[in-house]
């Protein structure tokens, strides 16, 4: 079992098909249809984050209201998914009942593995700060604890041992595997205070 994150998959999110050029720090969406942005993330997930590993996204799941949050959920193969609520997460955030493509509605909160507006997780005794929107100290920030966001759509890396783990910051734009979140976290300095 592996665990990755990403963050701002924005599924189903037409204002964002093609937006390399309104980023201040990067971006990499320039897709010539919603539905080829909408595969193009399927796809990336289901080809890196097997079934039975984790997945942890950092916010922004989707954009459409409940129908996407539900289509998007059951196109992915990972069984596993925990979600840290972003900006455009209020239809999970509140709850909703999906009754879509479902025998029995269910509550939106029910298709991913837990929910949480903040976590701190320990990973191959490495302390973990997840949280959708980066923020200026975080808990551990001086013991090297990595805090992991997304938000900004950037490439940014620090300072200290902070990383933007969107979609747009991957240039595969792909979810980040631990180890490649340890690569490059380990070359960074821990922050002083």
């Amino acid at each position: 079992m592996n665990t990755f994150f990403c963050s701002d998959p924005h599924y189903n999110h037409k204002n964002i098909v093609n937006c390399l050029s309104t980023w201040a720090e990067g971006g990499q969406r320039e897709f010539a249809s919603l539905e080829q942005m909408n595969n193009t993330l399927v796809n990336n997930i289901n080809n890196k984050v097997g079934q039975n590993d984790v997945l942890y996204c950092l916010g922004d799941w989707s954009f459409g209201g409940i129908e996407s949050i539900w289509k998007f959920r059951q196109q992915i193969n990972c069984q596993n998914i925990h979600l840290i609520f972003g900006n455009h997460d209020h239809h999970i955030q509140n709850n909703r009942l999906v009754e879509i493509g479902r025998p029995d509605p269910v509550r939106v909160s029910s298709l991913f593995s837990s929910v949480a507006y903040y976590k701190e997780i320990v990973i191959n005794k490495q302390n973990l700060v997840l949280f959708h929107y980066p923020i200026a100290s975080w808990n551990g920030i001086v013991k090297g604890w990595i805090q992991l966001h997304g938000h900004i759509h950037s490439d940014r890396i620090g300072p200290g041992k902070m990383m933007d783990v969107g979609f747009d910051s991957n240039p595969k734009f792909e979810p980040y595997s631990m180890d490649e979140i340890m690569a490059m976290m380990n070359s960074q300095p821990k922050a002083s205070m």
